[in-house]
């Protein structure tokens, strides 16, 4: 495909995704706090995602074909806890790459990875033409961006795809639920999680996302559509943690009762990405990944 920017490049998602676009012979730029350090991609790998950055990676491999914008809070609990602050990491350099493709690069298109989190409350499964009520700031500021990108489109013809992308897991992701939950396991023989048990959602494996991100980059028409990257299946907490117990035999489990603010009881969606070449296969099912997430994390220990 030739030269691409990727936002957020030093991230769970965005590492996975540089190196899948490198290894198919990609010219990629990583921007984003980490990547410099790390060195990511074959094009520019720089820690700042600025004017002058985005420039300069225009300069070194010509204008990127597509940007695939990652960058921004990824937190629900930090949103919470620093509304202002998280806002701003999302929303600025959103800000910064629409201004630079209006400005210096207008054949670019971009790819927003925004979140299932727009949806909020609505009923469940939430499909793209569901209602917007996000719960928390971090909700709010990714559906904020995708008003953004969609203006931008408006007045100044910049082509776009939104992938609303539900919750991401697999092997190398060292927080969130699978995370917390391998570790109190092998610690302490036993599991305490918040909640109830009974609250669900969509899991969708790291791999499975990478395909599809790749995948559009290359045929997704960039006519502003909105995509849901989901299986379609929802899994309870509970029902997670039944599979996390098989490989602890003995250990046990308790719920807290209490929901964490700015978490919705159920977010399942409806996926639309099967049609236009995103994906060539099934999504991983939950209990394969759960498996595999589970060995790569006993291999660390």
């Amino acid at each position: 495909m030739g030269h691409i920017i990727v936002t957020g490049a030093s991230g769970f998602i965005g590492s996975a995704l540089v190196k899948e676009l490198s290894d198919a012979g990609n010219v990629v730029s990583t921007v984003g706090s980490g990547c410099a350090r790390e060195g990511k991609g074959r094009g520019l790998c720089a820690d700042s995602i600025d004017a002058g950055t985005l420039k300069l990676a225009c300069e070194l491999h010509g204008e990127p074909v597509v940007i695939v914008h990652l960058a921004g809070s990824s937190s629900v609990g930090r949103s919470i806890a620093e509304p202002a602050s998280e806002f701003n990491r999302t929303l600025e350099p959103t800000l910064v790459v629409l201004e630079h493709i209006r400005s210096f690069s207008p054949s670019s298109k971009i790819i927003y990875a925004s979140s299932a989190a727009v949806y909020g409350q609505a009923s469940p499964p939430q499909d793209i033409s569901s209602d917007t009520k996000p719960v928390s700031p971090y909700g709010v500021a990714k559906y904020s961006c995708e008003q953004l990108i969609h203006t931008y489109a408006r007045y100044y013809g910049v082509k776009h795809s939104v992938f609303r992308i539900f919750s991401v897991y697999g092997e190398g992701l060292k927080k969130q639920l699978l995370w917390d939950a391998c570790n109190q396991l092998e610690s302490r023989g036993r599991l305490e999680l918040g909640g109830t048990g009974a609250e669900s959602r969509d899991f969708v494996h790291v791999d499975d996302l990478v395909q599809v991100l790749t995948r559009a980059c290359a045929n997704v028409a960039f006519e502003g559509k909105v995509f849901n990257v989901c299986t379609g299946r929802p899994t309870t907490v509970s029902q997670i943690a039944s599979m996390l117990l098989q490989y602890w035999p003995g250990a046990s489990c308790s719920f807290s009762g209490q929901i964490r603010e700015g978490d919705p009881v159920e977010l399942y969606g409806v996926p639309n990405v099967s049609g236009g070449g995103l994906i060539c296969e099934p999504f991983l099912s939950v209990e394969e990944g759960v498996d595999r997430y589970v060995s790569w994390f006993k291999s660390k220990l």
